[in-house]
């Protein structure tokens, strides 16, 4: 009886060591793919587009195009089929854009220009869906974006536009 006891252990301790070392080597023998880690700015397109001042510069992809309002105060990146698209809409209530600007040249407070009988689209497209500031100080811009709640895409390409300025 007690050879059969021993037996059963000694099975039980052979058994225990192959499935352990099974494991051991299906667990190190499996690829770890180590994340893509970059220090690149986030980037909608490699076919981009720069804006240039003396106070800032960006990048933009192709269907966004510049306007510079008639102050000179308001430097909108907007997306439309063409500049001329894009100069014609101006400031308008439409979404897909991006504003950059500096609060203190409105006094500290923006005014946003919607009469009392707009309707909620027009309320909409004054009103930004971010806020943001770039830079410090005398440098220190307002970027406003403006996008359709269920429009990613937009919202990707203005962040990674705003994600690219740089104050000079």
């Amino acid at each position: 009886m007690q050879s059969n006891t021993s037996k059963i252990v000694l099975a039980i301790i052979i058994i225990t060591i192959i499935v352990g070392g099974g494991a051991y080597y299906w667990q190190n023998s499996q690829t770890i793919t180590e994340p893509d880690i970059t220090t690149q700015s986030p980037s909608i397109s490699s076919d981009l587009e720069t804006y240039s001042s003396e106070k800032y510069s960006f990048q933009y992809p192709k269907g966004y195009f510049v306007v510079a309002d008639s102050s000179g105060i308001i430097l909108t990146v907007r997306k439309a089929a063409n500049q001329q698209e894009a100069d014609t809409l101006g400031r308008d209530a439409t979404k897909n854009r991006l504003e950059i600007f500096q609060m203190k040249d409105f006094g500290g407070d923006r005014p946003w220009g919607i009469e009392n009988e707009a309707s909620q689209e027009e309320i909409d497209g004054y009103v930004a869906k971010e806020t943001l500031t770039v830079g410090s100080g005398d440098k220190k811009l307002d970027v406003w974006l403006y996008y359709s709640k269920n429009d990613s895409q937009t919202k990707k390409e203005l962040k990674a536009i705003f994600d690219s300025i740089v104050v000079k």
